[in-house]
């Protein structure tokens, strides 16, 4: 394999590679700016959208077919889908930055990946975020004897 994720103690998270190794703790505030990410983009791109003077009723196309009216939702759908894999990708730049100094377009070629490796790392290295297990504490609290 061409890295791996060590899970060093409860809390962090060890990227390692080649002769090379980053630690990403995990946070409260990081896992809630993550799993809030979508809604904030969905949010921008209405906020956008205004600032055109459009709506999302603009992007909606409706058929009349005989009795029935068939409503077409895929511009809005495609849009959404864009905005928010724009802000999620900014977002993991941003943490990526912040962990190896690399934006993770940079990571994943000093790392060697192939095209589709970049998927499967791409779900590895948001464990880094949330650690390795899924915990109910972020961070872990350690019990007092």
């Amino acid at each position: 394999m061409k890295y791996e994720f060590v899970e060093v103690d409860e809390d962090i998270t060890e990227l390692r590679y080649k002769d090379k190794s980053f630690q990403a703790k995990r946070n409260l505030e990081l896992v809630k700016e993550y799993e809030d990410v979508e809604r904030k983009a969905k949010l921008q791109f209405i906020a956008d959208l205004k600032k055109e003077g459009l709506s999302v009723q603009d992007l909606v196309s409706e058929k009349k077919e005989g009795n029935k009216t068939k409503v077409d939702y895929s511009n809005v759908d495609y849009l959404q889908k864009e905005y928010v894999e724009s802000q999620k990708l900014k977002f993991f730049n941003d943490f990526c930055k912040s962990i190896t100094g690399m934006s993770i377009e940079e990571l994943i070629l000093d790392i060697g990946l192939k095209e589709e490796e970049c998927t499967q790392f791409g779900y590895d290295f948001s464990q880094m975020i949330i650690g390795m297990r899924k915990k109910e504490e972020f961070p872990s609290k350690k019990q007092n004897s």
